[in-house]
């Protein structure tokens, strides 16, 4: 007999895994993603089933009639998302708290995949982020303390001196509905780690540099894992 809780995990990562598909497909093409199949990147013929499995296709490799053969990088992408929601099953199961995350996770994914093409948030999911921050902080009991205190100095600040832009200083607002107060400490310290690591990777090299890069993927991944050491 399978244990249910393992069948739960393989769901839950089968799910992740399919949704950063899809996602990645959305980022690319916005509009077309919805209603179209799945095109190979080279010829632009409807892919066979065998070569739209998530995670296994792009990692063996199976070329399109034309030759052409999935990037690696959409596996990657792919594995990334599976282990987010497999950790989120593995700490809060099918309950609410794991349902929120999940969401945060899809929509986080998708805020940083266009943000690292274009540098641009889109303000949709934007709004998202900020709503499923007000559901957690209900389901948690919790008033947004940590909201009020990040606020603060951003309208102190002149808006000449902000180095972020408008997108990234409401993401970042947005973030901290989620955070209890005693857990933004830690929620500052790893984003601006995070910051450098993504400036690194992105620009190919560690600098100090003005020029502008996509800071979207290091405020998410510093929420979430500030909300699993949080995670009472």
């Amino acid at each position: 007999m399978i244990n249910t809780a393992y069948f739960d995990y393989f769901i839950s990562s089968v799910w992740g895994a399919s949704v950063a598909s899809f996602l990645c497909c959305l980022a690319e093409h916005p509009l077309s993603s919805l209603y179209r199949l799945s095109v190979c990147d080279g010829c632009g013929q409807n892919l066979h089933v065998r070569q739209l499995i998530p995670i296994f296709s792009s990692f063996c490799q199976i070329p399109c009639s034309c030759g052409h053969r999935p990037l690696l990088s959409y596996s990657v992408k792919e594995l990334i998302l599976a282990l987010v929601f497999l950790i989120n099953t593995l700490l809060f199961g099918f309950r609410t708290p794991g349902f929120l995350l999940d969401c945060l996770a899809m929509v986080g994914f998708y805020i940083s995949l266009v943000d690292w093409k274009t540098k641009t948030i889109p303000i949709f999911p934007l709004m998202v982020v900020g709503f499923l921050g007000g559901v957690w902080a209900y389901d948690k009991t919790q008033i947004p303390w940590a909201a009020l205190v990040v606020l603060l100095p951003l309208i102190i600040i002149p808006k000449r001196q902000n180095r972020l832009g408008s997108g990234d200083l409401i993401l970042f607002v947005f973030a901290t509905f989620w955070l209890k107060l005693e857990a933004l400490s830690l929620f500052l310290f790893l984003t601006g780690f995070g910051g450098i690591i993504t400036a690194w990777i992105y620009q190919g090299k560690l600098t100090f540099s003005r020029t502008p890069f996509p800071f979207a993927p290091a405020i998410f991944i510093a929420l979430w894992l500030t909300l699993l050491v949080y995670n009472n």
